[in-house]
């Protein structure tokens, strides 16, 4: 979606820039989630951030030339 949207230059860091700081905080979050709550917690946590990351796409805007 990005591609289609912003065109081939400067896709990679805009993908970068979407996706990387999601993946870091998915990682630390169900790490201390994990340790510390149910299995039912995680499943929880991981179902708010699948619904975050597919709004993160749908919330890109085409720049304005």
């Amino acid at each position: 979606m990005p591609l289609a949207l912003f065109g081939a230059v400067g896709y990679g860091a805009r993908i970068a820039a979407l996706f990387m700081p999601m993946q870091a905080i998915a990682s630390l979050v169900l790490a201390v989630v994990a340790e510390q709550a149910s299995d039912r917690a995680v499943l929880a946590v991981v179902e708010s951030l699948a619904l975050i990351a597919f709004g993160c796409p749908c919330a890109l805007r085409r720049p304005r030339s």
